[in-house]
């Protein structure tokens, strides 16, 4: 594993433990809960939908490979599927923390795959 990888996960990981943590705090406890529920999910599947259509330009593009694109595409709707449990009930200030980070965390990964792939299929 590269130093420059071992950085990225790092980063990534610190940013997990921290995200939630400090959404509750921006995102105000007076917010309305049925409607931060509904946008919350909402955007959440948006931005699911947009890490789709990245992992299958970077599979077109060759950027990544079968089984990149398969455990990226997996992870994607398990956040789907999350974001869908956690709206069942209404999203908490700290899920929808949860919601945000995990996606800007997948958003990353995604890009990373299609770099360091395309990067190394040309050397």
């Amino acid at each position: 594993m590269t130093r420059g990888r071992i950085l990225a996960l790092a980063a990534l990981g610190a940013m997990t433990v921290a995200g939630p943590a400090a959404a509750q705090s921006w995102m105000g406890i007076n917010e309305p809960h049925a409607a931060a529920s509904v946008s919350r999910t909402t955007d959440t599947h948006r931005q699911v939908e947009k890490i789709d259509r990245s992992i299958r330009a970077g599979r077109k593009s060759g950027q990544l490979s079968h089984a990149e694109a398969r455990r990226l595409h997996r992870a994607a709707a398990a956040l789907d599927a999350m974001a869908t449990r956690y709206a069942d009930d209404g999203v908490s200030a700290g899920e929808a923390g949860e919601l945000d980070t995990r996606a800007d965390l997948l958003s990353h990964q995604v890009f990373y795959d299609r770099l360091t792939t395309s990067a190394a299929a040309s050397h």
